[in-house]
């Protein structure tokens, strides 16, 4: 517990140093999307149709999840980097607490501040673009999953930067496929086989559709989706976990922890 509340007061320390990247990010997600959905609409009434409030409401589902996932997973190995970079990844190597603790309990804290921060512009967009997002203890735990999930890529991303250094190009290009290819914005189950294919081979694509059965249809709980998304997720999450490990033994094995 006191190794959980120093890694909060050090992200604390962080987010006040850097706020007003954070509060940017917010800003330009904010106005980002409510413009993607004037253009869906001005698409869609070109051909006699209307991207009405129930698809919007599809949108934002996707849009949020892809926002807090995309961020962690980017957030993961880029704490390594930047250890790395500043020369103290091998101080905390070095310290009485394993180097896998740490990265856990410092993910666990980054994914508490992403869900604040996932929140909070979740209720700016439905307030603007007046929606109404349910929570319920069904979305919970499918959002648990998809965290977990995004987790899982997340350690294995980290685990190639301890051997690489530099994976940020990497996992910027999976953050943007990621709006494309998990369906965020428009859904993709007309799809057929491609959705059949993302559904089960790519991280957030299943759990997004998850997510929209239960909010457009409120009390409805496919076990069978959700038994099999939690396959995907401990799948994700153990071969993550599994590319860590063996990339962390190789660099103390190369003795290849610092920058240079």
């Amino acid at each position: 517990m006191v190794l959980f509340v120093n890694e909060a007061q050090r992200f604390a320390a962080l987010w006040r140093s850097y706020r007003w990247s954070t509060i940017s990010s917010v800003v330009v997600h904010a106005v980002i999307f409510p413009v993607l959905m004037l253009l869906f609409d001005s698409l869609a009434a070109r051909y006699g149709n209307g991207y009405g409030t129930a698809r919007q409401l599809q949108s934002l589902i996707g849009f949020l999840v892809w926002y807090l996932c995309m961020k962690l997973m980017v957030a993961m190995p880029t704490m390594v980097e930047e250890e790395s970079v500043l020369g103290t990844l091998e101080n905390v190597m070095l310290t009485a607490v394993a180097f896998e603790k740490t990265l856990v309990l410092r993910t666990v804290v980054m994914m508490l501040r992403l869900g604040l921060e996932t929140a909070l512009l979740g209720t700016v967009l439905s307030l603007l673009l007046g929606l109404t997002l349910s929570f319920t203890p069904g979305t919970a735990f499918v959002t648990l999953l998809l965290l977990l999930g995004s987790c899982g890529v997340g350690f294995a991303l980290a685990g190639l930067a301890l051997l690489y250094k530099s994976v940020s190009s990497i996992s910027s290009v999976i953050g943007n496929l990621a709006l494309l290819l998990s369906g965020a914005l428009v859904p993709l189950d007309g799809l057929g086989m491609i959705f059949t294919v993302l559904k089960y081979g790519f991280p957030m694509t299943w759990g997004i559709s998850l997510l929209r059965q239960l909010t457009l249809t409120p009390g409805f709980l496919n076990t069978a989706e959700l038994a099999g998304l939690t396959l995907q997720t401990m799948g994700l999450l153990g071969l993550g976990w599994l590319v860590f490990s063996r990339c962390l033994q190789r660099a103390r094995e190369l003795a290849g922890l610092a920058s240079h």
